[in-house]
This record gives structure tokens, sequence and C-alpha cells, in this order.
């Protein structure tokens, strides 16, 4: 697992770089830039280093380009954007003209394309009078503010921590012990002292969360910025790693809820097969089936302690507490024709034991979760799962028996229809035991699996009208596996069979217009789409077809 700098980190460090900007030299303090390019390159006081105009223009599109434009380059200390010649002007005239110049803290010889650099005996002292100093008071630079801007896009171990970032930076650019003792401090400019916490997420900044955060430090509302992303460019996909982080992070229950569609039992099984490296699987669904547990396995197989391995049951309205923890089994005695009563575990249980016999995570996917009774399902496992590791008496345990505790190690994720009514059963003391993540619909998916191929056009206007028609709906939306069919044939097939009887239920339940139509655009025939109530569906598959192999 990757972690990144997170853009609240990223805020603080403009504000702090603009705070630390008023208590220097502001003019000298926009030439710190220049001096980090240098220093990338090794420029230093002991020989003629190669640094020209191309290296400066690879040190700007490496760590300040933002967007693309006339002006793609983000200024941290000055907080301004730039323009695409900056190279080839302000740089060029403040290494020459400044640097070498008025300071004479670095001299240069050769030509524009074979320029070298070196540092002048007495730099340190020059760039700490000119960058750092103002009316006699210096103040040298909080080093993890530039520190975040610089390494914004750059994806760091799991366990990094800000001494990794230190480490980094001075490595990078080459920070000598005197330069960082004289230039840098690790604590913020009030004195206190940065947290690790503080610096990292799991996933990297948003471009468009970054550009409306630069637009304005200072007021930046940052769940105001990513609700207006989400209405622009629609919700973000959530990905297994996102889960898997999840779960790593304590989150041993879940439930994956979104509208028809959206993968939330495919994305659990792959987060399953993502858990454990030792797994070497592609993910697939034949690989993952290699590792699943059937509960009415007598023993463990062998490579469980190994690998762990999953399970999956599916909820519906007749399944009991009895049918999923613990219950007693009749059954007749062959020979004395006499009933015989005995206690017989259900998936929960048994998912235990499996959990108990490993130090890999094993998980229980229960499908359909939300269609089930869940208070009486659960009985007092609503206690247990809230409070792992202490013991409970199960109710129809022998007397003498073990009390059974859920081993840390069992991961509980449930999947459910945001568009079902019954989601509305689940109670409060139930959902507070559970973490909720949402699976919007997918376009990039649709995009991935047509990638190449004729059908991508087809597949993405066909999910693109869908989605339009219940923009306003979100909780009903229409998810991006029913466009992921490898034929024309297939892919009509969904349409009309899978996604337009559902469109159809929503317009008779009034979600959406009576008169409501999937409108394909001027490539389809007529100026009104196609009707959500369609009478023969077998000519439309075919006109559907023709269609898609047409665009």
């Amino acid at each position: 697992m990757a972690k990144f700098i997170n853009i609240i980190r990223l805020r603080k460090a403009l504000l702090n770089l603009a705070d630390w900007r008023g208590r220097v030299d502001r003019q000298g303090a926009q030439h710190f830039l220049s001096f980090l390019a240098i220093k990338e390159s090794n420029v230093n006081t002991e020989q003629f280093t190669l640094h020209t105009e191309q290296s400066d223009k690879a040190f700007w599109e490496k760590y300040m380009y933002v967007r693309p434009g006339d002006e793609p380059f983000f200024d941290p200390i000055a907080t301004e954007y730039r323009i695409k010649s900056h190279f080839h002007s302000n740089i060029a005239t403040a290494r020459k003209g400044t640097f070498q110049g008025t300071w004479r803290a670095a001299e240069q010889q050769g030509s524009r394309e074979d320029e070298k650099w070196k540092l002048t005996p007495s730099y340190l002292d020059i760039i700490s009078t000119k960058i750092f100093s103002k009316a006699g008071t210096k103040s040298p630079l909080p080093v993890f503010d530039v520190i975040s801007w610089l390494f914004r896009n750059e994806e760091f171990p799991q366990e990094a921590a800000k001494v990794t970032l230190l480490e980094q930076f001075r490595k990078r650019f080459h920070i000598t012990d005197p330069e960082f003792t004289s230039l840098f401090i690790t604590t913020n400019l009030d004195g206190s002292t940065p947290t690790d916490s503080e610096f990292f997420a799991n996933y990297p900044t948003d471009s468009d969360l970054l550009l409306r955060m630069l637009d304005n430090p200072s007021d930046f509302d940052l769940a105001e910025a990513i609700t207006e992303i989400a209405t622009i460019k629609g919700h973000t996909p959530v990905k297994d790693t996102d889960i898997l982080q999840l779960i790593l992070s304590g989150q041993r229950q879940l439930i994956l809820q979104g509208p028809p569609g959206t993968g939330k039992t495919r994305a659990a099984k792959r987060v399953f097969g993502l858990s454990n490296s030792l797994l070497k699987v592609d993910q697939g669904e034949q690989s993952l089936a290699e590792f699943y547990l059937d509960p009415a396995l007598k023993e463990a197989p062998g490579w469980l302690k190994e690998k762990g391995g999953w399970m999956l049951i599916q909820f519906h309205p007749s399944y009991a507490y009895d049918d999923f923890v613990q219950g007693i089994s009749v059954t007749i005695d062959a020979a004395t024709k006499t009933p015989q009563f005995e206690i017989k575990d259900g998936p929960f249980l048994r998912a235990c034991e499996f959990a108990l016999q490993t130090k890999q995570l094993v998980f229980l996917i229960i499908d359909e979760i939300n269609r089930g009774d869940l208070s009486k399902i659960f009985g007092e496992l609503i206690y247990a799962l809230e409070y792992r590791g202490q013991p409970i008496t199960l109710r129809a345990s022998k007397a003498g028996s073990k009390p059974m505790v859920i081993p840390p190690n069992l991961v509980v994720i449930g999947t459910m229809n945001s568009a079902d009514r019954s989601i509305a059963h689940i109670d409060y003391a139930i959902r507070r035991r559970f973490s909720f993540v949402t699976l919007p619909p997918d376009r990039v998916a649709i995009q991935t699996t047509h990638k190449g191929t004729k059908l991508l056009t087809p597949a993405l206007q066909l999910f693109d009208a869908t989605f339009e028609l219940l923009k306003g709906n979100p909780t009903y939306a229409v998810g991006h596996s029913f466009f992921l069919s490898l034929s024309s044939f297939g892919l009509a097939n969904q349409f009309v069979f899978q996604v337009m009887p559902l469109l159809d239920e929503y317009r008779r339940e009034g979600i959406i217009e009576e008169t409501a139509s999937v409108n394909l655009g001027k490539t389809w025939p007529g100026q009104s789409g196609i009707p959500v109530h369609h009478d023969r569906p077998f000519d439309l598959v075919e006109q559907l077809r023709t269609w898609i192999d047409s665009q």
C-alpha cells in the first residue's frame, strides 16, 4: 500500500510559506526556488557542474506544474501562477543577474547549451542574508512546508514518516549539514512540531481539488470543493486499495452499498485477493475461487494457514440465526429410528474457526445483507461485533463450553443495493457496527474494458444517456457492469433486458417521468430516443445491435 501528501497539509504548507515570505526579503525569497534547482543538479563549491535552462525547465515541470494552458506552473513562494516561458526569462535572469552578478554567490562558464555553475565560498552567508533575512533578523524556512509541495505528487511506502520525507529531500537536493543548519528548521514558524499523521493520505490529491485550493488557500473549503467537483465530474470511483486500507486501519466490518451493477460483491472478493501478497493471484474469479472456504468443510484446507481464505453467503427474508450462527440440527438414528439432536455451527462460527487457524485475513462476504432481518440473524453477535476480543456465550452453547470470541483477523463485508427499499430495515444498532462504503457507477471501468474496440463509443453513449436520465436520483443509478459485454449482441441484450426493465420500474414508481426515454443523440434514428417502456424488446435488441455496430 502506498500513501501520498494530503491536501490539508499542502494548504497548510502554502499558508506557512506565505507567512515565511512576509518575514524575509520578499524579492529575495523568490530566488529560493532557483537555488533549489541548482542544488538538485548538485552545483557546489568544489567544481563547475552542468546546469542549463533545460535543467530549470525540468525542475519546474517536475515540481511546479499544476495544469495545462498558458500559465501551467504555480510558484508556492510567491503564491501565483507562472507562464510557460518562465525558464527562459525570470530564472535565467535570477541565476545570471542575481546569483552571479549582484550577489556574487555563484560563478558560470560555458555556452548556453553547456552552461556550468559553481558556488562561491561565501555563498551560504550571502543566501542567508539576501533570502532568509529582513531588517537584520534571520528566519529559516520550515523545511516540511517546502517538502510537502515538492513531493505532493510522489508515492511513499506505507511505513513512511516525516523523517522519510526529510531524508529524501536532503538526498535529492544534496543539502549539506551547514546548509541545513543555516537555512532550515524542522518546526513550524510558531515553534510547534509537525506530526507524522498530518502528512499522508492513502491516495494522491485530485488535480481539480488542488486547483481550487490554489485559487485561495486561506478561504479554501474542502467539503464545498469536493461537492462541487462531484457535481461537475461525477463521483470518483472507489478503488480496491481504498477498501483494503480501511480494513487495515482496523475496520473489520464493512458494508459496500451502491446502485445495482456497481460490482459490490466482486469488489469484496478482489479486496481479499489484494489483502495478501502471498496469494500471487491475478484477482480474477477463477484464481480467487481456489481460496474459497466452504462452510461445510469438516477440516480446514492445508493452504489456509499461509494464505487465508474467503467465504460467501447470501441473506434472504427466511434466513435466520440458526442458519447463520448456531442452531440445533435434528437427524433420525438409522438403528433406533429415534430423533438425535446436535448443535450445528453456521457459516459465521465456521468462519471464526477458520480465522483462528491463520494469521492472515479471512473474509466472510454476506451478499444482499439487507434482505434479512439483521437483528434476529445476528442475535448476540451485535454485541460481539462491536466488542471484539471479549467473550460471549451463545444461546445454544452447552454447559461448560468455552465462550465464543470473534477473531481479530475475521473481516465481515456485506453488500447492499442502495435502491432496495429494505435498507430502511437496518436499525441504528446494526449500522453503527459497520462502516459503509458507497460504490458509484464507474465510467472508467467501461473505458478500460472496451479500450481499443469498436464497442467503446456506443457503450459509453448508453452509459452516459442512462446516467443523465437518473442524475437527479443518484441512489437509483445504474451500474457500469451492465455495459461491459464484449460483443454488440451481448451489450444490446444487457441494455434491453436488464437496464430497461430497471428503468421501467423506476418509471412506474415515479422516480423518473412517465414519458422518460434514453436519449442517444443524433446517431440514433428519431428525436425521442429509446422509450423506457418498450413492448417489443426482441425487435429492439436487433435494432440496438445494428446501431452499436455502426458507431
